[in-house]
């Protein structure tokens, strides 16, 4: 159970060296369809993920740092996605003529040095390696979208966050789904899918639309 001494073992952690990262501002959709920026969260909060619904378990606080950079992923109505390029995306690609749903990063190199260096990355099978030079199909709250990556430079001291959740190993960030430490039990046979929209949805997207 849940409660304000877990909260304060688990919540918000500093200085994490190896995890992917969004930038501050970023909104999250919660379990009930409203959002909240990630650098608000302190831990036991529900929000939506590939499967369902899970518990933040902690908050996650990072640097840039000089092995990777921030990219910005161009979503529905006018909003953008700024996260590190090593950070997984839900994704759908063809691997040898078979369709495909499985993580992809754009900075696989950090992303192996993550996977190596951090306990909580449980996941055998590897992202897949995303070309930055054309679109690829990311899975986003209003179904699939293809996104061609805008690199951007930042100081190294960017700051960062990332959540870690207890099931579902994922969130949804500015209506992408991103990894949060996932794990092949969790996401091995995952489909998502169009059909997924609901109420839900339309909170998320009237709250992402300009006033």
């Amino acid at each position: 159970m849940w409660d304000a001494v877990s909260a304060t073992r688990a919540g918000i952690q500093g200085g994490a060296a190896h995890c992917h990262c969004v930038m501050a501002g970023t909104a999250i959709e919660m379990a009930d369809g409203s959002t909240q920026p990630i650098e608000c969260f302190e831990g036991g909060e529900r929000v939506r993920t590939l499967t369902g619904d899970a518990r933040v378990m902690a908050v996650h606080r990072a640097t840039l740092g000089v092995t990777r950079r921030v990219i910005e992923m161009k979503g529905s109505y006018g909003r953008s996605l700024f996260i590190s390029d090593d950070h997984p995306f839900w994704t759908h690609f063809e691997d040898d003529g078979v369709q495909m749903q499985w993580w992809g990063t754009y900075n696989f190199s950090h992303y192996l040095v993550d996977k190596c260096s951090d306990a909580r990355a449980t996941c055998e099978i590897d992202a897949q390696v995303l070309r930055f030079d054309v679109p690829n199909t990311h899975a986003t709250v209003d179904g699939w979208r293809h996104v061609r990556p805008i690199y951007h430079a930042m100081s190294p001291d960017t700051p960062l966050f990332h959540l870690q959740v207890d099931a579902g190993g994922s969130y949804i960030a500015e209506g992408f789904v991103v990894s949060s430490y996932a794990d092949d039990d969790e996401c091995l046979g995952m489909r998502w899918e169009v059909e997924r929209r609901d109420d839900r949805f339309e909170q998320f997207m009237q709250r992402l639309m300009p006033s």
